[in-house]
């Protein structure tokens, strides 16, 4: 099938009508008031957008220099802390929280103690008037530490404050067994942790001790700036406080430190022990106060525990419990803290405890050591009670000798011990062990003869007692005649011959004529002070305090210094006025130590005096000589040094000074020892015995200081 299309294209010019005007296709046309309007309002979004981002240019800037400066001034903190700048630092703390300013200058000084270094600022967050910052410190012995410090703006400046209620969080219990950990929220990843160790060392300790059930025990982490940041603390019976990671130093690494790790099983041993019946009530959180023979075994056998749980040092050899330890086996230990509930004595206790009469024991020294340091303990806690019922009440002159060691607080630490004698007094029927203790205190180490009397089924610390001295001795040269024991002979007899040479260069440099009837020097192992001329009594060193040297001679030269302290002290005040000023005194005091360093041959100053010295030459605080006429300075024998009751460097300014008025020539003693009754001042008393004048004086003696 096919298609077919015909074409047909005509050549004409066909014409079409126009289509109506409404109906033309044409495109829409604007007015040009909308077209104005329409670019205005583009202009304005542009312009709006602009400023949008002016502003937010201009807030951030002004965040950025905020975060800036608040780096600066944590920055600013840590140079102060690492600069050991207290004032600068305490400028940098809020100036509106006064406890927080009392809290942070203990910090301060906490710093450089505990070796706790700020290191740098790991981040910043920024909340208004608000900031914190994250800080990265070191403590060593304990690796790296994290720390938040809040900051708030005051004025222009940000300023270290505290961290601020709400940031902590709420408060929450955790509890497991019979332990509770109150904590803020800020805590809640250190208080699960904490739960894990305070129930192991709990449940270590009441194993060891034999507690009579696990007790009550509530831990609260706290934020509190009246508590060490670096300690776990009773502050109640069965409340243990412990410092939150965020308030105290910072834990490394998120975790309990090794340290706090430490305080906390040694607050629990405490709790174990104290729970046991007769301890309880003395309890775990003691008062500053007491010092019971108990308390100080109880203390021991805490911290023997530690050191076996391998949390502690090990114990010193004054530790009592460790030594029964050792020698009877751990044990001991678990049936001396349940004895110690049942007996009111130590010994009673021990006598229990190792199954045996303490009496008839062939003890080691240690016991003794124990009683000493026990001694010790109460003298520093000011607990005389407990003092005075370790001394022998039956030698009233033994009590009031061992009163005056207590008011003067002569805690010496005892270190070892040797027993060296036993006696039995059939006349009295007394038992006394006698001992050789060498102590470690302030002013160094030193050796003593100890005495301790069986009586009423206790050990009494007792007067010494002569058996050990051996037999007297009675040795006459030339004005002198010495008398001592047999245990004093080899300090004794070195320096016999210097005494009638001594005695006459003396009396020479004081004005004094040389004393012509015998002169008696007794060294007494019971005497309860010095006497001086013409019958001189010097304590024993062995009674007193024997400073241990390496030079053979040195106990002897000990000796010695205090015979010719005593003989200087003596004719120096010889025939002065019952009452002097205070200047009088100082300038008599320091021409007595003078004398004595001079006739002796010692330094004038001592390695700690001429540091003080130099210190207050280089710093320009010396004390003008007419404040040194103000000063006392009290010169008497004690353990053969001064005793000086005055500032240091007052005592250091004394003697230099007096060496710049002698100057070497000795004759001008005798002549300021005589006019110094009747000076009524610095600048009078040097007028009237040299004829010179104050002003003289300071300049030379400040020009030569330098020498000293």
């Amino acid at each position: 099938m096919n298609i077919e299309v015909e074409w047909s294209i005509s050549d004409d010019e066909t014409e079409f009508p126009p289509l109506p005007e409404e109906t033309a296709l044409a495109g829409p046309s604007l007015r040009p008031g909308w077209r104005r309007l329409g670019l205005i309002l583009a202009a304005l979004i542009f312009l709006v957008a602009a400023v949008a981002l002016i502003v937010r240019s201009v807030i951030e800037g002004g965040e950025r220099r905020l975060e800036a400066s608040l780096r600066d001034a944590v920055a600013l903190e840590i140079a102060a802390i690492r600069s050991t700048d207290r004032e600068l630092f305490l400028s940098l703390q809020d100036p509106t929280e006064s406890a927080w300013v009392a809290a942070q200058e203990n910090i301060f000084s906490a710093f450089h103690r505990l070796g706790i270094i700020p290191q740098e600022v790991i981040r910043v967050e920024m909340g208004g008037d608000r900031a914190w910052a994250e800080v990265r410190l070191t403590w060593r012995g304990w690796g790296e530490l994290q720390q938040t410090w809040a900051y708030r703006r005051v004025g222009e400046a940000w300023r270290h404050t505290r961290l601020e209620e709400s940031w902590w969080g709420p408060r929450t219990i955790l509890v497991s067994g019979p332990v509770r950990v109150m904590y803020l929220a800020r805590d809640e990843a250190a208080a699960h942790d904490l739960m894990g160790q305070a129930l192991n060392w709990l449940y270590r300790a009441c194993n060891d001790f034999n507690c009579n059930g696990l007790p009550a025990l509530t831990i609260d982490i706290t934020n509190s700036l009246s508590l060490p940041p670096d300690t776990v603390t009773w502050i109640g019976p069965d409340l243990l406080s412990f410092p939150s990671p965020h308030a105290g130093w910072g834990w490394p690494n998120g975790e309990v430190p090794e340290g706090l790790i430490g305080g906390l099983a040694r607050q629990l041993a405490r709790k174990a022990i104290y729970s046991r019946p007769g301890l309880d009530q003395f309890g775990p959180a003691l008062q500053p106060g007491q010092a019971h023979p108990h308390v100080a075994l109880a203390e021991q056998a805490a911290d023997w525990a530690l050191s076996q749980w391998g949390l502690g040092p090990a114990p010193p050899p004054s530790n009592y419990v460790a030594a029964l330890a050792a020698q009877y086996g751990p044990k001991v230990v678990r049936n001396l803290i349940a004895a110690l509930g049942q007996s009111d004595s130590i010994e009673g206790a021990l006598t229990q405890a190792l199954g045996t009469s303490l009496a008839a024991l062939d003890h080691s020294p240690d016991f003794f050591i124990f009683l000493l340091n026990a001694e010790a303990e109460a003298i520093t806690r000011r607990d005389r009670d407990t003092f005075q019922a370790l001394q022998d009440p039956n030698i009233p002159g033994w009590g009031r000798l061992q009163l005056n060691r207590y008011e003067r607080a002569e805690a010496w630490v005892a270190m070892q011990g040797a027993i060296i004698s036993r006696v039995r007094r059939r006349a009295t029927r007394d038992r006394i062990l006698v001992m050789r203790v060498q102590f470690m205190g302030p002013g160094g180490t030193i050796q003593r003869i100890e005495s301790f009397r069986w009586a009423g089924n206790r050990w009494l610390h007792t007067w010494p007692a002569l058996e050990a001295w051996g037999q007297p001795i009675s040795q006459t040269d030339g004005i002198f005649r010495i008398v001592y024991h047999e245990r004093d002979a080899d300090l004794v007899r070195p320096f016999i011959p210097r005494l009638n040479g001594l005695v006459a260069q003396i009396a020479s440099d004081l004005g004094q004529p040389v004393p012509s009837r015998p002169l008696t020097v007794t060294i007494d192992p019971v005497a309860l002070g010095y006497q001086g001329l013409p019958d001189l009594i010097v304590p024993s060193p062995w009674a007193t305090g024997l400073p241990p040297g390496d030079a053979p001679d040195a106990g002897s030269a000990f000796l010695l210094r205090q015979v010719v302290a005593l003989m200087v002290h003596s004719l120096a005040w010889r025939d002065m006025p019952a009452e002097l000023t205070p200047g009088q005194a100082a300038a008599l005091s320091a021409l007595v130590e003078w004398e004595v360093r001079s006739v002796l041959g010692e330094p004038l100053l001592d390695a700690e005096a001429r540091a003080g010295l130099g210190q207050a030459l280089a710093s320009s605080q010396l004390l003008p000589p007419d404040l040194l006429w103000a000063t006392p300075v009290i010169v008497r024998p004690s353990f053969g040094q001064p005793e000086t009751l005055a500032w240091p460097l007052a005592r250091a300014e004394w003697l230099t000074l007096i060496d710049t008025l002698i100057q070497g020539e000795r004759q001008r003693l005798p002549v300021l020892r005589a006019h110094l009754p009747t000076a009524r001042s610095m600048e009078d008393w040097l007028q009237r015995s040299l004829d010179l004048s104050l002003a003289e004086v300071e300049a030379h003696w400040r020009a030569t200081l330098s020498r000293y």
